[in-house]
């Protein structure tokens, strides 16, 4: 266990550097006496690359993962995978941009990023950037078609968001009271689709903030804030009886992770 400890703590230490507001909620849990437990943590990736999802699983299997289910979001150009741990109750799910089938636009830019990535060093889920950063111009550009590339040609692989398992909290463990929590401590949450995402029927009700903002300076000498990672928040049922602690749905619903993808989209603020 102590490979899936040091992941974790290498992963939280980076995504809290640039999320502050991870590292203020967790305390604020701590402080009024819960013990926030980790339901999943979640990575961006491009496909058809070194760091394709098919490249990046063997490692998680080597840590003791178990491949649960898949996810197809079509209108993003996406799929998805969970994984479960049969010691542990955090789940990762890894997701990759299939960036050829983009306007050729949107592949013209990110082609030349992808190709630099070196073939030969193994990744891993705290390597960043494995390329050079882009510029500003290309940063936007990529943007109006596809927020999740934009985001991650900008940051590279790293954790893109924690989530806090709602069921492990005590005061706080209805969905409803965390959402009134965040909110009356002045945190800014996501609501495309609602704040509060999915039901007890599908197994999983989810919230999230709007991600934080973080300086960056891109190659052409542009330095401005952007997205960076947002904190989740996740409540799950048993779908055949939701009343009962037995059984909680373990996977994800593809139309709740569609809307909380827009997390680090700055202009849904």
């Amino acid at each position: 266990m102590k490979a899936l400890t040091d992941f974790y703590h290498s992963l939280w230490h980076q995504y809290t550097r640039i999320t502050p507001q991870a590292r203020d909620i967790n305390q604020m849990f701590i402080n009024l006496g819960e013990v926030p437990v980790n339901d999943h943590v979640a990575f961006r990736t491009f496909s058809h690359s070194p760091i394709s999802l098919e490249k990046l699983e063997p490692m998680l299997l080597i840590l003791g993962f178990i491949y649960f289910d898949e996810y197809h979001f079509h209108q993003k150009h996406l799929y998805a995978r969970s994984y479960i741990h049969p010691l542990d109750n955090t789940k990762v799910f890894l997701s990759h941009i299939l960036w050829q089938e983009l306007s050729e636009e949107s592949q013209y830019i990110l082609k030349p990023y992808i190709s630099k990535i070196d073939k030969e060093t193994a990744p891993d889920f705290t390597s960043g950037r494995l390329w050079p950063m882009p510029s500003f111009s290309e940063y936007e550009a990529l943007k109006k078609e596809s927020e999740y590339a934009a985001w991650l040609l900008a940051w590279g692989l790293r954790a893109n968001h924690f989530t806090i398992y709602i069921n492990a909290l005590n005061k706080y463990s209805d969905i409803e009271k965390v959402v009134s929590l965040l909110k009356n401590q002045g945190f800014v949450l996501n609501a495309q689709g609602g704040e509060i995402k999915g039901s007890a029927r599908q197994g999983l009700r989810q919230t999230s903030t709007m991600a934080d903002e973080y300086s960056l300076e891109f190659s052409d000498g542009k330095k401005t804030c952007i997205s960076s990672c947002y904190y989740e928040f996740a409540q799950r049922f048993n779908p055949e009886d939701t009343s009962s602690n037995e059984g909680l749905y373990q996977g994800f619903v593809v139309s709740s992770a569609n809307d909380i993808f827009e997390s680090t989209s700055i202009d849904n603020k």
